[in-house]
Order: structure tokens, then C-alpha cells, then sequence
């Protein structure tokens, strides 16, 4: 895809889903979740059943032995939404297909970013509902304060994974695959991809 020159994995990753998170940003607004509580819930909601199902497609012990820094705060960001969202039906039964390790490192790029992106969701709700409490909207906060830097970890802890081509490959269609989960739970459209 980049011919002979070395890419680290974040940046090919970010050019791998540059455009779902470009159609994802066009189609689903800050405006447009931080419209009403109602509105906020509703995106948590949708949020959790596409987290629900690609967390099932994950191995965090396989995640760990990649030794991604602070793994257990970062499980609990995603059981901290889930829990939120126990009166929620479980996933379909069906067999899904099972993540290869590049693949699943590639689902976790894109969770992780929706952890980072949740802050500004946060801070307009914030701003529009002042006395809105946290119980419903915990989630957004992401790590508080510390969300920039288990960012900026994370993205220096994919550049230091060492995948083939084709596992960097799994990692981007997974990664792509994973936009498209949300995509479909969030209820927007997706164009053809090239």
C-alpha cells in the first residue's frame, strides 16, 4: 500500500479510516448528540451496542500480551459504558468472526479514539446542560485529564507493534470494519468503499 517505505502503525492506521471517520464526523455532529439529554442518552445507547459487539470479537488477554500500557484503566473505560447499558439485549448469537491479533489491535485503534473523541462530546453537553450529573455521562469523560496522554501512549505503543504486511492489512480492515459497526449502530449511511 506504501511501497517499500516503513509507516508507523498509527498514521497508517489513521490514513486507513480517514475516510469512515470523515463520513462518521459529516453524518453524526456534536450539535446533533449534545442536542438534548434525550439525544446524548440515545448516542450512549447506540454507543454501547456497537461497543458490545465488537468487544466480543476481542481477546484482551492476547491484547495484553502485546504489553499495551495501562490495559486494565483502559478495559474499564469500555465496562464502565457497557455496565451503563445493562438493561441492553445481548449480542446476536451468531458466529462472528474471530480478530486475528493485528486485527484486534486495529478494533482497538478505533476504540480508543472514540474514547478520545468523547471529551468534546462531553464538554459541549457540559456546556449546554450545567447541571446535567455525571452518573448518565461518565463514559465521555474518558481517563479525565489523563485522556490526551492515554492517547498519545497508546498511538506510541502501536509504533513499537512490528506487523508484516499482511498483518498490518488485518489490522486497517478491522480497523475500517469497526467504523462500519458503528456506522450501522449509529443508524447513518456508509458510500462504497474504494
Amino acid at each position: 500500500m506504501f511501497g517499500s517505505i516503513e509507516v508507523p502503525l498509527g498514521r497508517l492506521l489513521r490514513a486507513a479510516t480517514a475516510d469512515a471517520h470523515r463520513r462518521l464526523d459529516e453524518q453524526l455532529s456534536v450539535e446533533a448528540i449534545t442536542r438534548s439529554v434525550s439525544c446524548c442518552h440515545d448516542y450512549l445507547a447506540r454507543h454501547a451496542d456497537a461497543l458490545r459487539e465488537v468487544d466480543g470479537q476481542l481477546d484482551w488477554a492476547s491484547i495484553g500480551a502485546l504489553e499495551l500500557p495501562d490495559l486494565s484503566a483502559r478495559r474499564a473505560r469500555y465496562a464502565l459504558l457497557l455496565d451503563s447499558e445493562m438493561n441492553a439485549p445481548e449480542p446476536s448469537a451468531c458466529a462472528r468472526p474471530s480478530l486475528s491479533t493485528a486485527g484486534m489491535v486495529g478494533a482497538l485503534y478505533v476504540l480508543e479514539g472514540s474514547v478520545h473523541g468523547g471529551r468534546e462530546i462531553l464538554k459541549a453537553l457540559n456546556a449546554r446542560f450545567p447541571n446535567l450529573g455525571p452518573e448518565s455521562t461518565s463514559y465521555l469523560a474518558g481517563f479525565g485529564e489523563e485522556t490526551a496522554v492515554m492517547w498519545r501512549s497508546f498511538l506510541n505503543w502501536l509504533d513499537t507493534l512490528d506487523f508484516d504486511a499482511a498483518g498490518k492489512e488485518e489490522a486497517s480492515d478491522a480497523a475500517r470494519m469497526v467504523f462500519g459497526v458503528f456506522t450501522r449502530h449509529l443508524g447513518l449511511t456508509t458510500e462504497a468503499t474504494a
